[in-house]
């Protein structure tokens, strides 16, 4: 059986994801983080963390990292791409998504003028 590979996928914003030497939230952080763009194998995973060894990209040799935050993937399977949101519409819906354009709203200008009272 191939091993399984990991892309880091999030973590650009910080300079890569934090690693930390073992699988509790607690254990020490390893000094260098693991950037984004970088393959990963998987050697074991326990919830939502993911005990890896480096295979392409920069960073920690092998760690610890986070799968995924609330609202935000930080690593995918190598190869996996996110399916832009209309193809996943039409394949739920078919053709005729439940698709409505927003209605534009126009913007209003406010000025505040403040005074001096002295």
């Amino acid at each position: 059986m191939a091993p399984r590979l990991w892309e880091v996928v999030g973590g650009a914003d910080k300079g890569g994801l934090l690693v930390r030497e073992g699988r509790a939230w607690a254990s020490p952080e390893v000094p260098v983080r693991l950037t984004t763009g970088s393959v990963v194998e998987e050697v074991q995973i326990e919830s939502q963390r993911l005990h890896y060894e480096l295979r392409e990209g920069a960073g920690p040799q092998r760690g610890w990292v986070t799968l995924k935050l609330p609202g935000k993937e930080l690593l995918r399977p190598k190869g996996q791409r996110l399916e832009p949101a209309v193809n996943v519409l039409q394949a739920k819906f078919g053709s005729e998504a439940p698709y409505e354009r927003p209605a534009v709203t126009p913007t209003r200008r406010v000025e505040i003028a403040t005074f001096a009272l002295g």
